[in-house]
């Protein structure tokens, strides 16, 4: 049951936190979007944007060769049941696309005459930029751990894993 918590946490505290952080503003009456320079900052979070899914890209293809080479890497994939190291990077790299899209569609605001469209993207103008900010950290975290965790914290004989009197005994029960 604490797994179960942990893991829904683990997935959620990202929103958590950009909904504080959202509320926090609105209460504030912050609005970025009605900065004289907001076409500033929209080019600097989109180029924010780019670079980080860019590191993220030529990232993955270290950790992925390091699954083959290091134990603690091989240890961690291998006890990835729910597939959360592919989650991560696969919503990460969503949220930083859909971090953009709202970006640009900032740039047309003049031209939206709708003012609930225009409140919407407001709020998620913030929000997906703190989202990914995030989301990236989190990322970011859990691979650099991968990195530089050094693989003699693995042990070599675990608990679980059968001698070969029992293994073999096992495979021979099971050929039958």
């Amino acid at each position: 049951m604490r797994n179960k918590i942990l893991y829904i946490w683990e997935r959620i505290y990202p929103h958590v936190i950009v909904i504080s952080f959202v509320i926090n503003l609105k209460k504030t009456a912050i609005e970025p979007i009605n900065s004289n320079k907001i076409d500033s900052l929209i080019d600097g979070i989109i180029t924010l944007d780019s670079i980080i899914i860019g590191f993220m890209g030529a990232i993955i293809p270290v950790i992925l060769s390091m699954k083959n080479e290091s134990k603690l890497v091989k240890y961690v994939f291998d006890r990835d049941k729910d597939g959360l190291f592919k989650k991560y990077i696969s919503e990460t790299i969503a949220y930083g696309l859909a971090d953009i899209c709202i970006s640009l569609s900032v740039y047309i605001r003049d031209i939206l005459i709708n003012v609930y469209i225009m409140k919407l993207i407001k709020i998620l103008f913030v929000y997906t930029f703190i989202l990914f900010i995030v989301a990236t950290y989190r990322s970011m975290s859990c691979m650099l751990k991968l990195i530089f965790t050094q693989d003699s914290l693995i042990e070599d004989n675990v608990s679980n894993r059968l001698d070969n009197e029992k293994s073999s005994r096992l495979w021979e029960e099971r050929s039958k």
